[in-house]
């Protein structure tokens, strides 16, 4: 009878406090790992929102220009001279403009470049155009 109640006092029920302790620890780890992943996923989608709305803001302003009459199309006191404003700031983003003549025997070509740049931008985005005299 001693032997039968040894066996049963030995045997395995549950966890020891030891397994529960890895346990948790095992959880603990894989919790700080997908914590770091979402934060480094909330920093890339901070940084390509900036990205695409300066791009945005880019083409916006290139299809403005296009918009505009040819004789229009300068910075004022520029050259060629027009209507444009060289610089403005919407929103925290720069917009920045140079508008210069193409080389050619008429001077009908007009070169359009516009910068955006914002502080958390390691590089402004330019997007560069050519205007032709109709």
């Amino acid at each position: 009878m001693k032997s039968n109640f040894k066996k049963k006092v030995n045997e395995d029920y549950g966890f020891t406090l030891i397994e529960a302790l890895i346990a948790i620890i095992i959880l603990a780890i894989v919790s700080v790992a997908m914590v770091q992943g979402v934060s480094m996923a909330r920093k890339v989608y901070s940084a390509n929102k900036v990205k695409t709305e300066a791009v945005a803001l880019a083409n916006k302003e290139i299809e403005k220009i296009r918009a505009m009459t040819f004789t229009d199309i300068g910075i004022i006191s520029g050259d060629p001279d027009g209507i444009i404003e060289l610089q403005y700031e919407i929103n925290g983003y720069t917009i920045s403009r140079s508008i210069t003549w193409i080389v050619d025997s008429n001077n009908k070509v007009k070169q359009v470049a516009i910068n955006v740049s914002h502080p958390s931008l390691a590089n402004s985005i330019k997007v560069v155009t050519e205007i032709f005299q109709k």
